[in-house]
């Protein structure tokens, strides 16, 4: 199935992707409930997006007029497309595509503050130490949110770390559990 930008700028253009079963997109319905709950918090923003894929969501956000993103993809061959698909959008010059795993990342990120932080892991992925290692992550600021993309069946701790669970919402067997820091400043 293509994979197309659902909103913004680059709304109804496709994304290239590998013609296998090696990326699992977010689907059409998932990002525009995800970008309806965000709203005007994607203007101007700086996303981290983990587990980037072939960029579905940096490029929808930057549609949408996110500032910058950072997208931390660990399998090469999918980081080309990623990077493929930033030319072909001429975004290239507002997103950072990182070759490393999402662990090396959160473990070695120190100076960057970023507004909303997205991580997509695979479905079978060890959901409970990535979220362990997140936990300890500095690279938010009181405004910050945490969204995570995980299988339905998985249920992720109320609390991690400095974050608190916000909202949960669930799309077939998708679900986006949103987090915010104790602190969390809303205007």
């Amino acid at each position: 199935m293509k994979t197309i930008i659902i909103g913004g700028e680059f709304k109804n253009r496709p994304l290239v992707s590998p013609k296998t079963n090696e990326v699992r997109p977010l689907s059409s319905r998932v990002r525009k409930s995800l970008m309806d709950v965000l709203g005007s918090m994607v203007i101007d923003c700086t996303l981290l997006d983990l587990f980037a894929g072939i960029g579905s969501v940096s490029i929808e956000f930057l549609s949408r007029g996110a500032k910058s993103v950072v997208s931390v993809e660990k399998n090469p061959k999918i980081a080309n497309f990623l990077k493929k698909n930033l030319e072909n959008f001429n975004l290239l010059n507002r997103c950072t595509i990182l070759n490393y795993s999402a662990e090396k990342f959160l473990l070695n990120c120190h100076d960057i503050k970023f507004d909303i932080i997205y991580m997509d892991p695979p479905f079978s992925y060890d959901l409970e130490t990535l979220l362990q290692i997140f936990s300890n992550f500095k690279g938010y600021h009181k405004k910050s949110v945490f969204i995570l993309h995980h299988f339905f069946k998985n249920k992720p701790k109320e609390k991690l770390g400095y974050w608190k669970m916000l909202d949960s919402r669930t799309y077939s067997s998708n679900t986006i559990t949103f987090y915010v820091p104790e602190d969390y400043l809303d205007d």
